[in-house]
Order: structure tokens, then sequence, then C-alpha cells
């Protein structure tokens, strides 16, 4: 049994949602799975396992954080994950972006220490599994919600004062920040699994302008219907 997981193989489902947040695990658990059943409450690092339409599926917590995800997915790939879709909240460069809209990236730039210790390197940029991302697109398209294919930067601070590091980002294609998808995308890669991310804007960094709670929520149910009918299609 590992660590901070405190399961075993059989308690994690092949494809796992990842959130970064204890009560959106909760939410989405309670919301979309059937009969979810919690096994994992160390730390906080809640995990839940159900079932959406038949199919096997767990929600994760990963906390915030390149380090704290690296741990959480290191030790759901010993239990067996196979599927890695990591959703959550990001802060908006690209100006064509509006609060609630959903970044569904290619891939995600590391601007934080987590994927240099992992890979030995600096600015390793790991790409998303290509068939996940079209399911995750192709969704979006279909289901009329807004969202935007640029890239993420994963950042080590939430609160970063670095002058110019934002219009450099934008220049190469980053389309929004945040702080956990390039580790989860790196590790996928790393493990030989699949992996991709979906999130939703919830702040312009334009305008400091952040959306209000229940607009978060309605796009958390917008990314949750894009996630989980793309998963029903692979």
């Amino acid at each position: 049994m590992p660590i901070h997981i405190q399961a075993k193989a059989e308690d994690i489902a092949p494809v796992v949602i990842l959130p970064g947040d204890p009560d959106r695990a909760r939410f989405i658990a309670d919301t979309y799975l059937d009969h979810p059943r919690c096994y994992n409450e160390y730390r906080q690092l809640l995990g839940y396992t159900g079932s959406y339409r038949g199919r096997p599926v767990s929600v994760q917590t990963t906390g915030m954080g390149g380090p704290s995800a690296a741990i959480v997915v290191e030790e759901i790939c010993r239990l067996g994950a196979q599927v890695l879709i990591r959703v959550g909240s990001c802060g908006a460069i690209d100006p064509e972006l509006r609060l609630g809209d959903l970044v569904i990236p290619s891939g995600a730039s590391s601007v934080d220490g987590t994927v240099r210790a992992l890979t030995g390197f600096d600015g390793f940029a790991a790409t998303a599994d290509h068939e996940l991302v079209q399911h995750l697109r192709r969704q979006g398209t279909e289901q009329g919600v807004r969202h935007g294919q640029g890239d993420l930067a994963s950042m080590d601070l939430f609160y970063d004062k670095r002058e110019g590091l934002l219009p450099r980002l934008a220049k190469f294609g980053v389309a929004a920040v945040e702080m956990e998808a390039a580790t989860v995308l790196t590790l996928a890669r790393r493990e030989g699994i699949r992996g991709a991310c979906v999130t939703y804007v919830s702040d312009l960094l334009s305008d400091a302008s952040r959306i209000d709670a229940r607009s978060a929520e309605e796009a958390t149910a917008r990314m949750m219907d894009v996630v989980l009918a793309a998963l029903a299609d692979i």
C-alpha cells in the first residue's frame, strides 16, 4: 500500500480524474458517479471510485502544485491507473478567452521545479495523448462549449511577480497558466500511460478579474460534461 494514497490496486479504476481541490473531488464523485466509495482520506487527498454509464472511474485529489501532484500520480500509477485527466482551473493569458471558458491543451510547458527534477533538465513541455485531446475537443464542439486550444504552462508560484513572464509565454502559444498539468502529463509520458488536461478559466490575468462562485460551479459542470462524454468514447 502506498504511503499517501492508502488504497489497494482493486480500489482504483483504470481511468482517474485528477482535480486539485478535495471539495471538487467530492463534488464530482457525488454528482457524476454511480455508487461512489471513498477509498482515501489521508491528508485530505480524497479519492473515490464509482462508475459512469457502467464504466469504473476514480476521482483522486492531487492537492496544489507539482510536488503534491507528483506524489499522487506516482502512487496511483503503482496501483494500476492507465488514463489520467487533470481537471481544474487556470488563469488566462490569451485575450480571446473569457471567464468560464474551457482550455483543452495539446500539452503543458513546465515553468516549475518538479518537472525539472523528474526529467533532469529545464523546460520540458509534455504533450497530452493525441486521441484523448481529439475526443475532448470534439465533445466541447458538439456540446457548444467555448474552449481554447492553446497550451498551458505550469508554475510553482500562484502569485508570480516576474516581470514580462506572461507576455513571453503568450508569444509561444501558451493560453493559460496553472500549477499541476505539466507534472501530470510528464509522469503519464514516463509511465507510458495516457494523459490529458481540461481546465476552466477562473481568472483573466490581464485585468485581475476572477470568476464568481456560481459561474465557477457552472464551468465545472461544463468541464465534467465534456470529460465524461469523451471518456465514454474511448
